[in-house]
């Protein structure tokens, strides 16, 4: 039974899943090897199922109070449950780490037969504590343990946080290929066989890597796919979230305040244990509001959000927070923000945030006068985005340079060191004569990720074709490719 309620929470069945679970625990006898896990299968559904949120985090406080006596469970599923209620309630960004590494500990995908739902809870929590140093070579090893045991599921979830942890720290091409495979496998193996109700699984990081790459248009179409998720799964607060990003980027506020207040509603009114740490709703909401004209609401919400990050131990979303918060504000303040925003940064591993924030108060102090100061942090951000891959913030940092009259490099990089490590590989496949599913093998990717590697590498190169791409590279095709 305990298997069952693993399947039926994997498939949004929550209510079912925790009901499952709970009679597996009555039938078991006190003592039983399997109390631990039958109570770990219940309180996974029950954390996302309203009417049950409370008696789940009674069960989870219980845990951590013990945890934080030296007595944490020894169970690996209730030690990563134990490590995302202590990140969603604001406890020491230490204490999750420690849980969220023994729990990782005893096996790469935490407990095999959950099918990677529980590698989920771990990842969240270091994800939340901004540890993604710590939590990158741990999904490293479970996506290589799932896809070497043939779990399409665990693999899905495990290249979905790898998808995550690869965005943040600036690499959004290899994002976009990890997003891709992960919705793919989701797909392919889990929705459609299954017949059950679908998930924006990944799309929402999708969307945001491509937008970082300057792909709205993929992004767009990512979206679309979302858009034909169960709106009842908790993941869908994600993909509007995603999709509030994508407002913003597009030029849109109005469409992004309504997507913001949606889940901040429903967030506010049925769940107690997503954290702060992970949403960047507030974030998004104040960026609108800003937009919209109403400057003063805006200044609340994102002063009460930079507030509650202050004792949350998140770096990446403490720095975020107060860049926003300092281009609301404007002025002197505004200054004083955003560079506080850069120093709680460069002790981050999210580089793309760093980049970001770089930009934004270059920008800032270019309006103030302080042009030396700007122009430097202006080249460092740009130097940055142009690494990253991420062209619009590259544009953005050359034409707020521009209006300072200072001349940034034509190119900081130009010709294939203009390319990302993920682009590069697609193109000199492509240019050595193999085909688009030939490189999507090769390199264990979709065939719309080597697409889209090619479309950003020949804009990148200005040309047009695969053998104007071989001029560019410089490279002959190999003997005998086709």
């Amino acid at each position: 039974m305990i298997s069952e309620a693993g399947l039926l929470h994997l498939a949004g069945d929550y209510a079912r899943a925790a009901g499952l679970a709970r009679r597996s625990q009555a039938e078991l006898p006190e003592g039983h090897p399997l109390q631990a896990r039958a109570l770990a299968a219940f309180v996974v559904p029950a954390v996302v199922y309203p009417p049950l949120v409370g008696e789940a985090s009674d069960i989870l406080d219980g845990l951590l109070r013990e945890a934080e006596r030296g007595r944490p469970p020894s169970d690996p599923s209730l030690l990563a449950l134990a490590a995302a209620y202590a990140s969603s309630s604001g406890r020491s960004a230490d204490l999750v780490r420690e849980l969220a590494e023994a729990a990782f500990a005893g096996h790469p995908l935490i407990d095999p037969d959950s099918r990677g739902a529980v590698l989920g809870f771990a990842a969240e929590a270091l994800y939340g504590v901004d540890a993604l140093d710590v939590l990158e070579p741990l999904v490293a090893r479970a996506v290589d343990r799932a896809e070497g045991d043939g779990a399409a599921l665990a693999t899905s979830i495990a290249l979905h946080y790898r998808a995550r942890i690869s965005f943040y720290r600036g690499r959004p091409d290899r994002a976009v290929a990890d997003a891709e495979r992960s919705l793919e496998i989701y797909e392919s193996t889990w929705a459609r066989p299954s017949g059950w109700a679908r998930s924006s699984w990944s799309t929402a990081i999708l969307a945001r890597a491509h937008l970082a790459r300057g792909d709205t248009e993929a992004a767009r179409e990512t979206l679309a796919i979302g858009e034909r998720g169960d709106p009842g799964r908790i993941e869908h607060t994600l993909h509007l979230e995603a999709r509030a990003a994508y407002a913003l980027a597009t030029g849109d506020p109005e469409s992004a305040l309504a997507d913001t207040r949606a889940v901040m509603t429903y967030l506010g009114e049925n769940l107690r244990f997503l954290p702060a740490r992970t949403f960047e709703l507030p974030r998004f909401a104040a960026l609108a509001l800003h937009a919209v004209g109403e400057s003063d609401e805006a200044q609340v919400v994102i002063d009460h959000y930079v507030d509650r990050l202050r004792h949350l131990g998140s770096r990446r979303q403490l720095g975020a927070a107060l860049s926003t918060a300092g281009m609301i504000a404007g002025g002197l303040r505004g200054l004083e923000l955003m560079t506080d925003a850069v120093e709680v940064l460069e002790g981050s591993p999210s580089r793309f945030e760093l980049a970001t924030a770089l930009v934004e108060l270059g920008a800032a102090q270019g309006r103030w006068g302080a042009q030396s100061e700007a122009a430097g942090n202006l080249l460092r951000g740009l130097e940055m985005a142009e690494g990253f891959g991420a062209l619009p913030l590259a544009e953005r940092a050359r034409r707020e340079l521009g209006a300072l009259g200072v001349r940034p490099p034509r190119a900081a990089r130009s010709g294939r060191a203009s390319l990302t490590s993920g682009e590069l590989q697609v193109a000199e496949l492509a240019v050595r004569g193999l085909s688009t599913p030939q490189i999507a093998h090769e390199l264990h990717i979709t065939h719309r990720t080597v697409e889209s590697h090619l479309a950003h590498v020949c804009r990148k190169l200005g040309v047009r074709g695969r053998d104007q791409l071989r001029d560019a590279l410089g490279q002959e095709p190999e003997a005998g490719a086709h």
